[in-house]
């Protein structure tokens, strides 16, 4: 089974293409993930941490950790990315 796919379920297709410019070098391609996700990342981890200033500082450190690790990205499932984040900040 080929784990390094295309493009995983869940993923949109411009999401595919922000990550692979980001992965080209595109800096302005990881602000515009920013942009697109940053309300929803804010509001789960305010729905865990309930406290605004936490909540805002938890993001960025998400995003921050996302940008150093976004070249070695690999397409696989959205699902496990999204629990590989959650164990990472909420253990």
């Amino acid at each position: 089974m080929n784990r390094n796919i295309d493009k995983p379920a869940g993923l949109s297709d411009r999401d595919t293409e922000l990550i692979r410019a980001v992965q080209a070098g595109d800096i302005a391609a990881f602000d515009q993930l920013v942009l697109k996700h940053k309300d929803r990342l804010f509001n789960k981890v305010f729905w865990v941490l309930r406290d605004y200033q936490e909540a805002d500082d938890c993001a960025q450190e998400i995003f921050i950790k996302i940008f150093k690790a976004i070249k070695k990205f690999r397409f696989v499932s959205v699902s496990s990315i999204r629990n590989k984040i959650i164990r990472q900040f909420f253990p």
